[in-house]
């Protein structure tokens, strides 16, 4: 269910930062321009984001495997 959580947190989060691109372009430009490169560049961010959080969490379950053989001493 977390997961499930983050995952939706993550693409209300995305959405909410493209919106406010739109709005930014909209103040600007006075109209949205549809660059291919706006594209690429959400799409590897995205990507980014993604790897980061697996690998963050990736790290932290190695922490807590570790702790539990361990005996919880670092």
């Amino acid at each position: 269910m977390r997961g499930i959580l983050n995952i939706a947190g993550f693409w209300l989060g995305t959405y909410v930062i493209l919106r406010f691109w739109q709005w930014i372009e909209l103040e600007m430009y006075e109209e949205v321009q549809v660059r291919s490169v706006d594209t690429v560049i959400t799409v590897l961010w995205m990507a980014f984001v993604l790897i980061a959080y697996f690998k963050g969490r990736s790290d932290g379950h190695m922490d807590i495997d570790n702790e539990r053989r361990n005996g919880g001493s670092n």
